[in-house]
């Protein structure tokens, strides 16, 4: 009776694992309100953006799916990212049952989480048998650290699927299942309408596997296989079928592909990790963060290094030698463990870099790999076999030692404090987010004329904001139901960086010539009381190395001050419709020449008019001198203040600098 009250006690394990992880995890980062939602202003927004089209493409209130009315008049704009269609059943059902989009994608987010658990408990319990390991294996697996790191790429969460995927190929590989390679291949298929990137990375991994199981087991009989006609064909059928599956997707990115070209190499190679990364936490971490520091000064992109899974995984990987060694282990379970440990070093092995090098670039020129630029991202795919040699290594000592077993009893918890996190980083308030793109809506449907095709909007505060700025002018469209040019996606077909950086007219119209379309098509909607031309961002550099500033204090006067290596103060620069410029300072105030003897130069003007307005003339080296509405040329007083009183000759140089 005691050893059936045990077992059913092991048995709910998982449970209460999948729940605390759920809680310590998903819903903290959230807030039990549901207040904040994870990730950046950016990607996740972006993500929240493409399953809320999917959503609207079920109901019949977009046309076509993969022409998203964003980037206008681009077609075919799904296919610039992941397109999340193997999980927006999930989001479907939460908006079905009405909830408002944010809240959608915040359950589709923890549902994320509680499907990855299951999904790899399932795996690791049909690999082990061992419920206790696989419980704490599956957590790791779902709520590890590691994942904070990638936290604002909400589109690498859907896995679920991976760790079954690798255990059927595994199947296929020892035991000469067919079935069981009809369940893998169909569920690399299913993992890429998850997500493209994760996708290629577990296809990448599934060839390792088959490379490590070569070597270590030097099993030909898979070969044969490929000569028995009936088997063959079987084999080939599965995989047309699955090609065919995938065409439907694949069709749609093929073409960006071809338009858009691959990745530089150097642009990649930002982005691979080092060896190092498998030990660089996120700071976030309660027990680790003292992990997060040494590679910040070497890496460009350090944040996406955080690879660190916790301690215990490497624990395992230490303790391997001992079951090895072991005479009473089985030679199978050392072979199984030795072609884990093999695929588990050649994964990491051909996507790390060394100083100058790595094999990486041996692959990158695969179909896909070269359209994909965060690599590191393929810890989320490789993690399932240190997770498995965790469970083995764990499941050899119980076997062998009886004070491993007594420890295995703590390791539940040990897992949970070794993932256990302080705060929370990477959050943004619901509310607030949701203002800001009621706020845009409500612009637009103040200024829309339907008779144009498309919007193009035009922020007053948009420098250092450019990706959420463009992303509450995507959602307040996609609310309104038109279309806008703004767009934000994971790539920019040529010719519309200029208007992603600028919102510009004149970038506008490179745009849309590009596209073979009519300017004439799109209304402007501005949050000025003009639309311009150009606007530039940056400190107001002069001719001796230093600064322009605002005097807060003296009515707003222009003055020479701080060294260039200072930070000083941020201008735009606004080309208006007939060429001249205004400058707005970053107080949201214009500059004027005063009328007054000197023509003293100012920075305390609500809105702009015939006295804000300047002339730029080039001179060399990206300097200018500026003339002011009085017709005078700005210069610099002895005691440093800026006056629109001087002739060109003696006008004083400027130039703006980023």
């Amino acid at each position: 009776m005691k050893l059936n009250r045990d077992i059913r006690i092991v048995e709910l394990l998982p449970i209460v694992l999948l729940f605390a992880g759920l809680l310590l995890f998903p819903v903290s980062m959230m807030n039990r309100d549901f207040s904040r939602i994870p990730g950046d202003k950016g990607d996740a927004r972006f993500n929240n953006y493409i399953l809320e089209h999917g959503y609207k493409y079920a109901k019949g209130e977009v046309p076509d799916y993969w022409d998203a009315p964003f980037l206008y008049p681009h077609r075919n704009t799904i296919a610039l990212s992941d397109n999340l269609l193997g999980t927006l059943p999930v989001y479907i059902f939460f908006r079905s049952l009405k909830c408002d989009k944010e809240t959608s994608f915040q359950w589709w987010f923890l549902s994320m989480f509680a499907l990855n658990f299951l999904g790899c408990y399932l795996a690791l319990r049909k690999w082990s048998g061992n419920v206790l390991l696989s419980s704490c294996g599956a957590y790791i697996y779902a709520f590890s650290i590691y994942l904070l790191g990638h936290i604002n790429h909400v589109q690498i969460l859907p896995k679920f699927i991976a760790p079954l995927v690798l255990f059927w190929f595994w199947q296929y590989l020892s035991k000469k299942r067919i079935v069981s390679l009809a369940f893998a291949v169909t569920g690399l298929t299913y993992q890429f309408y998850c997500g493209m990137y994760l996708g290629f990375f577990l296809f990448y991994v599934m060839l390792f596997m088959i490379i490590s199981y070569l070597v270590i087991y030097r099993d030909t009989e898979i070969f044969k296989q490929f000569i028995q006609r009936k088997t063959a064909l079987t084999i080939g059928g599965i995989i047309v079928v699955n090609l065919a599956l995938l065409y439907p997707m694949l069709s749609h990115y093929i073409p960006v592909s071809g338009q858009l070209g691959f990745r530089s190499f150097n642009e990649i190679s930002l982005y691979l990790p080092r060896w190092s990364s498998y030990f660089f936490s996120t700071p976030e971490s309660y027990l680790w963060n003292n992990l997060s520091y040494h590679l910040r000064d070497s890496e460009v992109y350090w944040w996406e290094n955080f690879l660190f899974c916790g301690i215990l995984p490497w624990i395992a990987v230490l303790l391997l030698p001992v079951l090895w060694l072991h005479k009473g282990v089985k030679m199978e379970t050392k072979k199984f463990l030795g072609f884990l440990v093999a695929t588990f070093f050649l994964c990491v092995l051909f996507s790390i870099k060394f100083d100058g090098f790595t094999f990486y670039k041996l692959i990158v020129n695969m179909p896909g790999f070269g359209s994909m630029r965060s690599i590191n991202r393929i810890i989320n795919i490789i993690i399932i076999f240190q997770i498995v040699i965790f469970v083995f290594v764990f499941k050899g000592l119980q076997e062998k030692y009886k004070l491993a077993g007594k420890v295995m009893l703590f390791l539940p918890l040990m897992v949970v404090i070794d993932n256990s996190v302080t705060y929370w980083e990477r959050t943004f308030s619901k509310v607030e987010v949701q203002n800001e793109v009621k706020a845009v809506a409500d612009r637009i449907a103040a200024q829309q004329n339907p008779s144009y095709k498309a919007i193009a909007y035009q922020h007053k505060n948009f420098f250092g904001k450019e990706t959420p700025s463009h992303l509450n002018v995507m959602l307040a469209c996609q609310d309104l139901n038109i279309k806008c040019v703004n767009a934000y996606t994971g790539l920019f077909p040529p010719n519309f960086q200029g208007f992603a950086d600028t919102e510009g007219i004149d970038s506008l119209y490179r745009w849309m010539n590009y596209n073979h379309s009519d300017t004439s098509s799109i209304q402007i909607i501005t949050e000025f009381d003009f639309s311009f031309r150009h606007r530039q961002h940056g400190r107001l550099i002069s001719s001796n190395d230093k600064v322009v500033l605002r005097d807060s204090t003296g009515g707003g006067r222009l003055y020479i001050g701080a060294e260039k290596g200072a930070v000083g103060e941020y201008w735009d620069v606004i080309t208006m419709q007939d060429g001249k410029k205004i400058i707005r300072s970053q107080h949201d105030k214009f500059v004027c020449a005063e009328l007054s003897s000197v023509g003293e130069i100012v920075s305390n003007r609500d809105a702009p008019g015939y006295w804000e307005s300047f002339i730029f003339e080039d001179v060399k080296d990206d300097f200018f001198i500026i003339k002011a509405a009085n017709e005078k040329y700005i210069g610099i007083t002895p005691d440093q203040k800026l006056i629109a009183n001087e002739v060109k000759e003696r006008a004083s140089l400027f130039k703006l600098e980023r």
